[in-house]
């Protein structure tokens, strides 16, 4: 159970996916609340109409939703934490959000009360838990699982195709001696490598670091630059892409990948670690990968 919790899964709260899962949540428990309330209870417990007591519970779901998803995330989770995503913390981020329902509706019941010994009661709380767990965590943990399964299951026969391409331009692959300078911060020094040396660049603060390969050696270089900056410099050059808001790799000398439901990993001859694509790359990663062709030589 550990290992399937800490298992990769993609972080995908995007603004749009909240509203639309906020907008059919709520209509859902406005429904299920209003054919599952008790009238007489109400009206002799509540100073709130049936419809108003569904509306209300409605509108209090939407806005934990999103709080939860769309507004905690922005404010206290970092883009290292979201690079990282597990299952685990997806059922998390989703119990929490069923503890804020829970707590703002029973909180909700107290306001509108006339009865203090019934809203109060152990048994309502017990009540209200249990209709969250059966509407919210059950079938949320459910419809994880199932889409764990999906993204997976893409991602990895995506990887194998990758594999498939990289193969045989590996195989095929003739030298590109073409040289690239690029200015950097440093007003007295020029950044310069050959592109068929060039593996990847990676940002580390106000400093790049460029991995080269020539005869089966790694170099790095350490340069004062931004990878935004030398990204525009690269843009002449579709095989060499940015993958991450870490990574400009050169796709030509990717020697393979691998497969999560979070993301993909690239590899490198001679690079013990592996590069991650970032779900927003996905598409023009898969598009540079199925378009790359053996080098002829001039």
């Amino acid at each position: 159970m550990i290992r399937l919790l800490s298992k990769p899964y993609p972080f995908l709260f995007s603004t749009k996916r909240n509203v639309v899962i906020a907008v059919l949540v709520g209509l859902l428990v406005a429904i299920t609340s209003y054919l599952t309330s008790d009238e007489k209870i109400i009206q002799e417990s509540l100073t709130v109409s049936k419809i108003a007591l569904s509306l209300i519970f409605s509108l209090i779901t939407f806005s934990s939703i999103i709080l939860i998803f769309e507004i905690l995330p922005k404010l206290i989770i970092p883009e290292t934490v979201k690079e990282t995503w597990t299952i685990s913390k997806e059922l998390g981020l989703i119990s929490l959000l069923i503890f804020v329902i829970i707590l703002l509706n029973f909180s909700f019941l107290i306001l509108v009360s006339t009865d203090d010994s019934t809203i109060l009661s152990v048994d309502l709380f017990f009540n209200l838990t249990i209709w969250a767990i059966i509407i919210g965590i059950i079938p949320s943990t459910v419809v994880v699982w199932i889409n764990y399964i999906i993204i997976l299951k893409e991602n990895l026969k995506q990887v194998e195709q990758h594999n498939k391409k990289l193969q045989k331009i590996l195989q095929l692959q003739k030298n590109d001696t073409t040289a690239i300078s690029i200015p950097s911060d440093n007003k007295t020094e020029i950044i310069q490598f050959n592109v068929e040396h060039l593996l990847f660049i990676k940002s580390d603060g106000n400093y790049v670091e460029i991995y080269l390969e020539q005869n089966n050696q790694i170099n790095k270089h350490i340069h004062r630059a931004s990878l935004q900056a030398i990204g525009n410099e690269l843009r002449n050059y579709p095989t060499i892409i940015r993958i991450h808001r870490s990574y400009i790799v050169n796709c030509r000398n990717i020697k393979s990948s691998k497969g999560t439901a979070r993301n993909y990993q690239l590899f490198f001859s001679n690079i013990e670690q592996s590069i991650p694509v970032a779900r927003n790359k996905f598409q023009v990663f898969n598009e540079t990968i199925q378009n790359l062709k053996p080098i002829q030589n001039k």
